[in-house]
């Protein structure tokens, strides 16, 4: 996620709206770098552990 999120922080401070695309934007940049896939491994468990947190956070019990 520290890899996302330095990725959108770098598009929102050039103010260029168009290049922040969100996280699928911020994805597919990684992805297009020569050790894509390995840096989409390491991202994997950051999106999990954000989306069980978010799951357990915001789920009505």
């Amino acid at each position: 996620m520290g890899v996302v999120g330095g990725l959108l922080s770098y598009a929102a401070q050039t103010l260029h709206r168009q290049k922040a695309q969100g996280l699928d934007g911020a994805l597919q940049a990684i992805l297009a770098q020569p050790f894509g896939k390995f840096l989409h491994t390491a991202v994997a468990p950051g999106v999990v552990a954000f989306g069980l947190f978010a799951e357990s956070r915001y789920r009505r019990m």
